[in-house]
């Protein structure tokens, strides 16, 4: 089964395109697959989210506290 990583994108600015494209390459190298979400606003909650997409992992090309993503693993990229 395929697993499924989120990237939260921030700015988009050359250097985050090339993170992206790091990041899709080697997951799809992996069979994984890459699902990328804005940031989210004030009014969505990142646990509904998580909730509702399950992911594997999560990247996050933003400023944000890590304790947000409960007990999935998440790297951040800021």
């Amino acid at each position: 089964m395929s697993k499924t990583i989120l990237y939260f994108q921030g700015a988009k600015c050359a250097a985050n395109r090339k993170k992206l494209a790091g990041l899709t390459r080697f997951a799809n190298a992996q069979g994984w697959t890459v699902s990328i979400l804005s940031k989210p606003s004030k009014s969505d909650s990142m646990k509904q989210i998580l909730d509702f997409w399950k992911p594997d992992g999560v990247v996050a090309n933003l400023d944000c506290d890590p304790r947000d993503f409960g007990n999935v693993p998440v790297i951040i990229m800021s």
